[in-house]
């Protein structure tokens, strides 16, 4: 926050997870006194906070895909449109600006559209990178925005089987019963991921060798 006396202007929080041991870069942050505006989307939707953050599977081979909406909110022409975010930058992916150049101009008030895509964090935890949009005046001089965020949150999950409370995971190792005891089978499910699971269902197919039966049970 950057107070400069007789001038009040609203501050816009944001909130970066960062987990035990990680590093989480921000955008550049320039003071200018004329603005440009961004706003970032996480599959056309606002997620700014994590209360407001979109879902998605840990494994989603779609990733997250992003739309950046800049607005010219200045009272003066823009050219060298430059989005800056350090998650693009550090997967080495690219934003489309869907052929603009920096040559090209962005007239006050005048809104182009850009977008981009990340492959999902190997984490799978609570991910919201920040982006900051820049421009430049016929002076020179630099305009840019404050930060703008996109949420996201991931379900995982794992399960482990027991029967009869004890793990069988290697076939040179069953678990030996007498022939007139029950198999009794257990499952525990633990939610590795940054937001509730609902509707958890377990599938369990047994085939019998020798026999083809097949049991589903939930």
């Amino acid at each position: 926050e950057v107070v400069s006396p007789g001038i009040a202007k609203d501050v816009e929080s944001f909130e970066i997870p960062v987990r035990p041991g990680q590093s989480v870069d921000v955008p550049a942050i320039h003071l200018t006194v004329k603005s440009i505006e961004l706003k970032k989307r996480i599959e056309l939707r606002d997620a700014d906070t994590a209360d407001e953050a979109m879902t998605f599977l840990h494994n989603d081979p779609n990733g997250l895909n992003y739309t950046f909406v800049v607005k010219n909110t200045s009272d003066v022409p823009l050219s060298n449109i430059v989005i800056d975010d350090p998650a693009f930058v550090a997967q080495q992916a690219t934003i489309d600006y869907n052929g603009w150049t920096a040559d090209d101009i962005l007239a006050p008030g005048e809104t182009k559209v850009f977008t981009g895509r990340l492959d999902i964090p190997k984490d799978a935890w609570d991910f919201n990178n920040v982006a900051t949009v820049s421009g430049q005046a016929a002076d020179g001089s630099l305009i840019a925005s404050q930060p703008d965020a996109a949420y996201a949150k991931f379900i995982r999950g794992t399960v482990e089987k027991k029967v009869n409370a004890r793990f069988a995971t290697n076939k040179d190792e069953p678990v030996r019963l007498p022939a007139d005891r029950a198999l009794k089978f257990s499952y525990e499910v633990v939610n590795t991921g940054s937001t509730p699971m609902v509707n958890v269902r377990v599938n369990d197919t047994v085939f019998e060798k020798g026999i083809g039966e097949k049991g589903k049970g939930e």
